[in-house]
Parts: structure tokens; sequence; C-alpha cells
């Protein structure tokens, strides 16, 4: 009996234990910022040819509407869903098909910029309404690049 008790108790400690830290872990983490992390990713990376008049695929990012809209190729941004994402899915070579990653220039995105993006979607690819979620393209200054 002293036996069973013991490893009853032992298992409720540790499932306690287990518990609270894989909470901690969860809280510790801030959700991804879209005016600090996700705008300045998809400005540098994708705005040049997904923007305005120059919307390869018929994408353009700079305006939330349209970056939630579906594409030539399908849905850019699926809330909560990154893998049904093509904002996401399309910046990894898939069946060795490099051609068809994104950003087409060949600077492929980091893994820690696509585990950005992937968590960006999955917490819900929240986008500011208004001038806040505005995308603005790069400009190079004669001189300055």
């Amino acid at each position: 009996m002293k036996c069973s008790l013991s490893i009853l108790v032992t298992t409720t400690v540790l499932a306690v234990v287990g518990c609270s830290q894989s909470n901690t872990e969860t809280d510790s983490i801030a959700p991804v910022d879209f005016a600090m992390e996700v705008r300045p990713l998809l400005e540098t990376n994708c705005l040049a040819c997904h923007h305005g008049e120059v919307s390869m695929g018929g994408l353009n990012l700079q305006y939330r509407d349209g970056a939630f809209a579906a594409s030539d190729r399908g849905t850019s941004i699926v809330p909560g869903d990154p893998d049904s994402s093509l904002i996401y899915t399309m910046t990894a070579i898939r069946h060795g098909k490099q051609d068809e990653v994104m950003p087409a220039d060949g600077v492929m995105l980091t893994e820690a910029q696509r585990k950005l993006l992937h968590r960006w979607i999955k917490e819900g690819a929240h986008w500011p309404t208004g001038e806040d979620g505005v995308l603005k393209p790069l400009t190079i200054q004669p001189g300055k690049a």
C-alpha cells in the first residue's frame, strides 16, 4: 500500500510540475509584433514585387485586404493555418523546385524569418487596419545603396 501511495504522489507531483513548466514556457513567448517584426520582413523581402501596380501573381501585400485575398495561386494568408498560407509555404523549396521559392530574387528567407512568419500566421496573422497596416515599398536613394 505504501509503495502504491508513493508512486501515486510522485506521479501527481511530476504531472503538476510538468504542467506548470509548460505554461511558463508558453507565457514567456510574447505574440509576434506586426509593426516591429512582420512589417519590416515583408517590406524588405516581398513588397518590391507585390505592391500596387507591381502585384506579381496577383498578390498585393501593401494593404491588409490584398494580403488576405486569394491570388492567382491560392490564398496568401490563412489566419491560424501557416501550411495553407502561400506567404509561408512559398518561402521553402518544395519537391526540388527552387525556381518557385519566394522571394524570387534568389535571396531566401532565413530559418528564423520563416519561423517568425509561421508563428505570426499560427497566432492569427494580426494585421492592423488603417495607416498602421499600410506597408511602404523601400526606395533606394541615388548614392546611398
